[in-house]
C-alpha cells in the first residue's frame, strides 16, 4: 500500500498542466450592490471554484478587505475582463461567470468551461445540456442547438449558422455574437481571461515571502554493507540484496539574501520503510551458514545548503548536506545454521538493536517554474549513511556494536504549495 500511494504521488506530481498564466491578488474591479449602486475598487482573483461561492472586495488599498456572498450582490467583475452574476440555481444562489449578455445570455460555472446556462424572458435561467434540454415549463428539446435557435428567434434575432456550432464556449458566444450582428442587436461580450489555476498560481505562502514549503516523493536506491569484526563474521561474510525505498513527506527552504535567491538553507521531513536480507555461507569446524534480515520504518531529515545556478526561468542548482534518521520500529533477527557430523539444527538470535541512521548526502537538480506561484524541482543526490546496529546481549565476550553503511542514488520530486 505504502509502495502504490508513492507511485500515485509521483503520478500526480508528474502530470502537472499549465492551466493559465492568471495572478492571484487584488486586481481593479466592481461590484454591484442589489440596489443597483456600482462600486469600484479591488476584487481579489482567486481560484475559480472560490469565485462561486463569494466576492472578496476592498473599496481602497488601504482598508479591509469584505467577502460578499452571492445573495448580497447582483455582480461582480474585473476592468476589462471577466464578469459574474448572481444567479438562483436550484434554491440556492451562486456567482456564475457572464460569457456574453443579451437577448440571450450564456454563462459558464466558473472553472468548468463544459457546464453552461442559458438565460432569456422565455426560458429563465437554465442549465444548457448538450442533448436533451428542457425550458422551466418542462418543453422538452432533442439537442442545445435546437434550444438555441428557438430562443434566437424568439428574441428577434437572425438566424445563423447554428448547425456548426460545437458544445463550448467559445463556439456559442461567436453564434450569438453573430446573429445578434445580423439583426442590429446590442450584446456584451466579456471578456474570458484565463483562471487561477490551484496547480500553478494559487501558493499558501506569500509570493514574496523568503520561505517555501512543498512536498515530496521518490525512491533511494541502496547497496549496503555491514564490515562485522572477528567476532561477526556472519556480518563481514554476507551478501546483501540490493534495496529500494520510496520516501515520501515535506519540505521547508529559506532564502538566505533578502538581496539574491541564488541560495536556500533547505530541510525535508521523509518517511520510509526498509528492509535488508544478508545470506553468509563459510566455513568452521561447525559449517557456518547465517541469514540476516533488518527491517525499520524512519523519519528522515535532510538538511542541505542549496545553491541555484541560474536567477530566472528554468535553474538548475547544486546542494550538499547532512541528514539523520529517527527509527520509528525497528526489527533485527539471524538464523544461524549449525552441523555437527550428521546434525544440523538453528538458532535465532536477536541480540542487536537498529538504532538511527547519519549521513552525508549531495546532488545535483533542476528546476522549472509552472506559472506564478508553484515550482516543480526534479533532484538526484548520493547519500552515505552509517546506522548503528548496538549489541544488546548480556553476554560480554561476544561481538560488539556493528554499523550499517549504506551507499544511495535518490531521485525526489518536489512541488511547493
Amino acid at each position: 500500500m505504502f509502495v502504490q500511494r508513492i507511485k500515485g504521488l509521483t503520478i500526480v506530481l508528474l502530470v502537472t498542466y499549465l492551466a493559465s498564466n492568471a495572478q492571484v491578488g487584488f486586481r481593479s474591479g466592481y461590484i454591484i450592490k442589489n440596489n443597483g449602486d456600482t462600486l469600484s475598487g479591488q476584487v481579489f482573483y482567486d481560484v475559480d471554484g472560490k469565485f462561486k461561492k463569494g466576492c472578496c472586495f476592498k473599496r481602497f488599498e488601504i482598508v479591509r478587505a469584505v467577502t460578499y456572498a452571492p445573495p448580497e450582490l447582483t455582480a461582480f467583475g474585473f476592468r476589462n475582463g471577466r464578469y459574474f452574476e448572481s444567479k438562483t440555481y436550484g434554491n440556492r444562489k451562486f456567482f456564475f461567470e457572464c460569457l456574453i449578455k443579451g437577448p440571450v445570455s450564456l454563462y459558464s460555472a466558473p472553472g468548468r468551461e463544459k457546464q453552461l446556462y442559458v438565460e432569456n424572458a422565455s426560458t429563465g435561467f437554465i442549465r444548457l445540456y448538450k442533448d436533451i434540454n428542457r425550458n422551466k415549463d418542462g418543453v422538452h428539446y432533442n439537442s442545445f442547438m435546437e434550444i438555441l435557435t428557438l430562443l434566437l428567434g424568439s428574441s428577434g434575432s437572425t438566424e445563423s449558422s447554428v448547425d456548426s456550432t460545437k458544445y463550448e464556449a467559445a463556439s456559442i458566444v461567436a453564434m450569438i455574437r453573430e446573429s445578434a450582428g445580423k439583426s442590429n442587436q446590442t450584446v456584451r461580450h466579456y471578456n474570458p481571461t484565463s483562471g487561477v489555476d490551484m496547480l500553478t498560481d494559487y501558493s499558501i505562502t506569500r509570493k514574496q515571502t523568503r520561505w517555501d514549503v512543498g512536498i515530496a516523493g521518490g525512491y533511494q536506491f541502496l547497496n549496503i554493507h555491514i564490515p562485522g569484526k572477528t567476532q561477526s563474521r556472519y556480518f563481514s561474510e554476507a551478501r546483501y540484496n540490493t534495496s529500494y525505498r520510496p520516501v515520501i513527506g515535506v519540505f521547508v527552504n529559506h532564502q538566505l539574501s533578502k538581496k539574491s535567491d541564488l541560495t536556500y538553507l533547505d530541510l525535508s521531513l521523509l518517511y520510509l520503510e526498509d528492509r535488508y536480507y544478508g545470506h553468509a555461507k563459510y566455513k568452521t569446524v561447525s559449517e557456518c551458514r547465517d541469514d540476516i534480515h533488518l527491517k525499520f520504518s524512519a523519519l528522515q531529515l535532510p538538511l542541505s545548503l542549496r545553491y541555484m545556478l541560474r536567477k530566472e526561468g528554468i535553474r538548475p542548482y547544486i546542494k550538499a548536506g547532512v541528514y539523520i534518521s529517527f527509527m520509528v520500529s525497528s526489527y533485527y533477527n539471524r538464523y544461524a545454521e549449525r552441523q555437527f557430523g550428521s546434525e544440523i539444527f538453528t538458532d535465532s538470535y536477536s541480540d542487536f538493536d537498529i538504532r538511527n541512521d547519519l549521513g552525508l548526502h549531495g546532488g545535483l537538480g533542476i528546476e522549472f517554474p509552472l506559472g506564478h506561484a508553484r515550482k516543480i524541482s526534479v533532484e538526484t543526490e548520493f547519500m552515505r549513511g552509517f546506522q548503528s546496529l548496538y549489541y544488546s546481549s548480556s553476554v560480554t565476550f561476544e561481538p560488539s556494536d556493528n554499523k550499517v553503511i549504506t551507499n544511495a542514488i535518490g531521485i525526489m520530486l518536489r512541488i511547493n504549495l
